[in-house]
């Protein structure tokens, strides 16, 4: 009972953001859409195509509620996430110097974001899940991406909720969702 009652507590602050903020969140909303029926692609290239789409949408919606490193994470995908995808197969873009670079972007990110507008740690929780979607998506098996998904969907539930983004928080909820079914769907190799 007092586990159900936080969690109402939390989808009620959640909710007034909405009516608050209904251009903002729509913005998220919009993002939550692609990004959870990303992983229903049938390749790898869809999957991460699609995230980076999706993360153009969450760095405008993380910039204009005030969550500086959920933006600068998200803006910062778009890049890798064409680099992962059009570029598979090319030595270029398979060299190890891209997760080792945009790890350490995430990481400055995350310092920038507290010394220079005094974000809280929570930040840690982004930085988390976009280090580990850096090494998922150079991935080409679209069943381990799926897996591997679930601890980078779980760290940005945890920062969503925090941040006070409510398409975000539901968002990671269908992600999981979507996550599950794709890997029911797809099991044992089967259409992937």
């Amino acid at each position: 009972m007092f586990t159900a009652s936080i969690l109402l507590s939390v989808f009620k602050s959640l909710s007034n953001l909405f009516t608050e903020h209904p251009v903002i969140q729509s913005v998220g909303f919009v993002a939550m859409v692609v990004g959870s029926l990303s992983f229903q692609g049938r390749s790898a290239r869809s999957i991460v195509l699609l995230q980076g789409l999706a993360s153009a949408f969450w760095a405008i919606h993380f910039g204009f509620l005030g969550a500086v490193m959920g933006a600068v994470a998200n803006a910062l995908s778009v890049p890798r996430n064409a680099i992962y995808a059009f570029g598979r197969g090319k030595p270029w873009a398979e060299s190890p110097f891209w997760p080792a670079f945009f790890t350490l972007a995430f990481v400055a990110g995350g310092v920038f974001s507290r010394l220079v507008y005094g974000e809280s740690w929570i930040l840690l929780l982004s930085i988390s899940g976009q280090v580990i979607s850096t090494f998922i998506f150079r991935l080409r098996d679209a069943q381990a991406i799926r897996w591997l998904s679930i601890a980078m969907s779980l760290c940005w539930l945890a920062y969503d909720a925090l941040a006070g983004s409510l398409p975000g928080t539901l968002c990671e909820v269908m992600n999981q969702i979507s996550i599950y079914a794709a890997l029911w769907r797809y099991r044992g190799g089967r259409r992937n």
